[in-house]
């Protein structure tokens, strides 16, 4: 395997993991919201 398709991989996986990691952030952010609404 060439250099640069190690490179291209490692930007993938890391793009990939990255994405999933502020979806999680973004659902666990408005999660604590609607917790918050459903006790006022």
């Amino acid at each position: 395997m060439s250099t640069s398709a190690i490179i291209m991989m490692a930007i993938a996986c890391i793009g990939l993991w990255g994405g999933i990691a502020v979806s999680m952030a973004i659902m666990f952010k408005s999660d604590k919201k609607r917790k918050e609404a459903a006790e006022k």
